[in-house]
């Protein structure tokens, strides 16, 4: 809502991003792009500058719930975290840190069946069943407290299946953007 808390739009060799700060930049989003109960596709095109910072989150801030978080671990790993009210969840995790690097992190759910694919490849999945997340905050770059810092490139989230097929496309498409090859 103040000028001093919006990402900058950057453009460095014909490619586009939002740069954030670490402070206190974000995009908020007006209302939550999907349910826990819905199937969900977020695929994120960044690059962090830093450790334990969120790329896109639906999050209930006064309980720390998180749902369908797309963000970089404090060991520097990608990372896709669900997470219901009652504390039940499912944190995925990529192989190796991207800190310092453009990378496109997919987070999918299909019924109870959650994975994370980076740069086009599944890293990890997981199938537990989660009940309900009440969510309050929904937001580009933030989660509570976390800010991203960095660079992000498109973001793309689908409330609904999308089938592998599908995802290659739009991956490629976010890779392009940033600088991946998928």
């Amino acid at each position: 809502s103040t000028t001093a808390n919006k990402a900058l739009l950057k453009s460095a060799a014909g490619k586009y991003s939002w740069q954030f700060d670490g402070s206190n930049d974000s995009l908020s989003l007006g209302a939550p792009l999907f349910q826990m109960s819905d199937d969900h596709v977020v695929i994120a095109g960044f690059n962090a500058s830093a450790v334990s910072v969120y790329v896109f989150s639906h999050t209930n801030t006064s309980t720390g719930v998180h749902c369908a978080t797309v963000r970089v671990a404090s060991d520097g790993k990608p990372s896709a975290w669900w997470r219901d009210d009652s504390t039940a969840q499912d944190v995925l995790y990529g192989p190796s840190s991207i800190v310092g690097s453009a990378a496109v992190v997919t987070a999918k759910k299909a019924a109870a069946l959650k994975s994370l694919r980076v740069n086009g490849s599944l890293a990890s999945s997981a199938g537990t069943s989660l009940g309900t997340t009440t969510l309050n905050e929904y937001a580009i770059g933030k989660s509570g407290a976390g800010y991203m810092q960095g660079s992000i490139y498109p973001i793309i989230a689908i409330k609904g299946t999308v089938s592998d097929a599908e995802l290659m496309v739009l991956e490629k498409y976010v890779g392009m953007c940033c600088g991946v090859s998928i």
